[in-house]
């Protein structure tokens, strides 16, 4: 992880440690599954440490984390459905 931190802001290291259960309780609502969540919540971070760069400052962090969760979730449930339903 990346400890860089931005003046007024909290590192990338910091939102990982609070806010990683809260993710996580949150896609386990969405996918059904705790271990697909648990997957998806660490795919989640991925991506946000990868832009983590480019995040607007002026939007709220945890929102923009949320976001990334929940397209993260239902791109795995778009697939899902394409391995489940009937041809």
């Amino acid at each position: 992880m990346t400890t860089d931190i931005v003046p007024g802001d909290v590192s990338f290291e910091e939102i990982y440690d609070e806010y990683y259960c809260m993710l996580l309780a949150y896609l386990v609502r969405l996918v059904h599954d705790r271990e697909a969540a648990e997957d998806l919540c660490q795919e989640s971070f991925i991506k946000a440490l990868r832009h983590w760069h480019k995040r607007n400052l002026q939007t709220n962090t945890i929102a923009w984390l949320y976001r990334i969760a929940t397209n993260t979730a239902y791109d795995y449930l778009r697939q899902q459905n394409r391995y489940t339903s009937p041809h």
